[in-house]
């Protein structure tokens, strides 16, 4: 029997949608490498390609999904500090500077990499202009989305 039929479960979250893998209840999924990189190595899950633009350090052999045949893809998930837009730009600069310094330290840098994760302190000028990017990006696959449906 062959199945050609795709039907995307919604999860509410990655620790539901990882379970459903690991029962196989779904044949594909995709969750944070941190989560997923045991069950990899223990030969539960099969790891196909990483979502990124390029590979990564902490799994150089998996291919990323731009080389794998869809050219151009990335999704990755990102974390950041925000604070309320009134706070003092003093207070901003202060906290960022912190931030910096903690994340340039041999161990933050040796955490992040464990977790396949890349450390990238920008300005909180940059960082604005990643978020109203990454909101730009979105609503245009919610809009696409949402018109599928309608058909």
């Amino acid at each position: 029997m062959t199945r050609t039929d795709i039907v995307a479960v919604p999860y509410r979250g990655g620790g539901p949608g990882q379970i459903a893998l690991l029962a196989g209840e779904v044949d594909v999924g995709l969750n944070n490498l941190p989560t997923v990189t045991p069950h990899f190595k223990t030969g539960r899950l099969r790891p196909l390609a990483i979502t990124t633009m390029r590979r990564s350090a902490a799994l150089p052999e998996l291919p990323a999904v731009n080389e794998a045949g869809v050219p151009g893809y990335s999704f990755t998930t990102w974390y950041g500090v925000l604070m309320p837009a009134a706070t003092p730009p003093g207070i901003i600069d202060a906290l960022h500077g912190h931030i910096v310094r903690a994340l340039r330290t041999p161990e933050m840098a040796q955490r992040f990499s464990y977790e396949g994760a890349e450390i990238i302190a920008s300005t909180p000028a940059q960082f604005a202009a990643h978020i109203r990017t990454e909101i730009a990006r979105w609503a245009k696959v919610v809009r696409e989305t949402d018109s599928l449906r309608a058909d």
